[in-house]
Formats: C-alpha cells, structure tokens, sequence
C-alpha cells in the first residue's frame, strides 16, 4: 500500500537521491542522473513516488507536461 511519507523521511530520501544523482553524474550516467533529478523535483513538491517497483527505469516521456 502506499504510505504517505513523513517530512523527515522525504528529506532523508532527497539527500541520498541527491548523493545517488552526483555520483551518477560523475560517472557520465546522465540518463540515470536526469532520472533521480525528477524524482527529486517531485519529493520537493511533496509528492509521493513510493511505487519504486515501477520506478526503476526512466520511462521515455512524450509530451507528458
């Protein structure tokens, strides 16, 4: 089920999404990196991506916005 996150949980998740994406930066995933930045993007919003069994790969968007 989903559960919603506790301020203190999503914080602790974006520092190490953050750590995940710097490192996959540096080792030239950029694909990888772009994908954590969005997951990122969408913890600072407040919402909640925690079905991380789809989540796993970056899925080609096209026009989602």
């Amino acid at each position: 089920g989903t559960r919603r996150m506790s301020k203190a949980e999503r914080e602790q998740l974006i520092t190490r999404l953050t750590r995940e994406m710097k490192e996959a930066a540096k080792l030239l995933e950029f694909e990888h990196a772009a994908f954590l930045r969005d997951r990122i993007e969408k913890l600072r919003r407040g919402e909640n991506p925690s079905d991380d069994a789809n989540e796993t790969k970056p899925k080609k968007r096209k026009g989602k916005f």
